[in-house]
């Protein structure tokens, strides 16, 4: 007959190896977050980016955010977070939709694209710069509608 603690040590260990819960705080100069899981808070766990190899993109968790902690063994301290997970908290950007791609920001600012009309709106709470070292080209069989307070070519 197997030991009854063989079988409570499995569950303990399977049960912690995907978790639900809620970013406490972020530690940006280090690249890692606290979860709230249920009672427990975890370590200082990273979170998982779109990219961190020559190309880099960085957009860290928010405060409240419901994420998947994800920990190899059931060990969070070897542990990471997989983010974005909609929630009453945190619900889904307004005009969600099979063929929309939307990017929504605190600030209000938010960019828009729709793959059923061929349209990509950016509604930008600040200012707009583009540099480039190369050439801009604006070739256009459509519309364009560029509005501002001052737009400035060639200054």
């Amino acid at each position: 007959m197997m030991d009854p603690t063989y079988f409570r040590e499995i569950e303990r260990v399977t049960e912690g190896i995907i978790r639900v819960g809620v970013v406490d705080s972020v530690q940006h100069e280090e690249g890692k977050c606290r979860v709230k899981l249920g009672e427990r808070l975890s370590n200082k766990l990273k979170f998982i980016a779109p990219r961190a190899g020559d190309d880099k993109v960085y957009w860290p968790p928010d405060v409240g955010e419901q994420v998947l902690v994800l920990s190899p063994g059931g060990d969070d301290t070897a542990g990471f977070v997989l983010t974005g997970i909609f929630s009453n908290v945190k619900p889904l950007p307004e005009g969600a939709g099979e063929n929309k791609f939307i990017t929504e920001f605190k600030d209000g600012s938010r960019i828009e694209y729709d793959r059923d009309s061929h349209r990509l709106k950016l509604d930008i709470q600040g200012d707009i710069v583009i540099t480039a070292t190369g050439d801009i080209r604006m070739e256009s069989s459509g519309d364009v509608t560029i509005k501002g307070q001052n737009i400035h070519l060639n200054p």
